[in-house]
């Protein structure tokens, strides 16, 4: 058990530096509500997600809403790179040519141990257009909608998160690696060419209860 174990772990970091889509290392169908993970799960609903952490009662809590331009500070990529495009200063991660086509992240909330947390907005809110669920055909050829975010927690208390976000040219994976004993993570983002572009650390943030 305890090698299949650290093998679960093993491959999950190895999906968080390439880039590539676990398969193997799909979640539980993530809940509609702060519900028990018990029992059957609710239908997806396409704005909020909440993940359980494979090998622990950790757990992710990411909202979204329709991207909204206005009160933003946009700046909009040069023609010979049309995918750097900052808003609110930051890069925008999933934008295509201009700005994202889609949706924004409101929400990026941990609770590990009955304690709530959160990471500062620049680790998390210019991951933009991110993939909650993919609709594809299982081995019997039905049509089933499966969460496209992962959380799996490691031996040594780490909690990692993988989820990826828009597609084609702006397609990109966000990995995460948290270690509340230090209060410490880090965010590496991975466009679709397989390349790390960028890695970003901070504090977590604990939330009152």
């Amino acid at each position: 058990m305890r090698s299949l174990y650290l093998f679960g772990v093993l491959m999950f970091l190895l999906v968080g530096a390439c880039g590539t889509r676990p398969d193997n290392l799909s979640n539980r169908m993530p809940e509609s509500s702060d519900s028990s993970p018990k029992g059957k799960a609710a239908r997806p609903q396409p704005d909020k997600l909440v993940v359980w952490a494979e090998w622990s009662g950790d757990r992710l809590i990411l909202t979204r809403k329709p991207f909204d331009p206005d009160g933003k500070s946009i700046e909009y990529a040069p023609k010979e790179h049309p995918h750097n495009t900052k808003i609110d200063g930051l890069r925008a991660w999933g934008s295509e040519e201009s700005l994202p086509h889609d949706s924004e992240l409101t929400r990026f909330e941990l609770e590990i141990d009955n304690q709530r947390y959160t990471l500062p907005r620049e680790l998390w809110a210019n991951c933009y257009d991110p993939n909650f669920f993919v609709e594809e055909e299982d081995a019997w050829g039905r049509r089933v909608v499966m969460p496209r975010v992962h959380a799996m927690a490691t031996p040594n208390k780490k909690l990692l998160i993988q989820f990826y976000g828009s597609d084609g040219g702006g397609g990109y994976s966000a990995f995460y690696e948290i270690d509340v004993s230090k209060m410490a993570c880090t965010r590496t983002i991975t466009e679709e060419d397989n390349k790390i572009s960028e890695v970003l650390s901070g504090r977590l943030i604990r939330i009152a209860k």
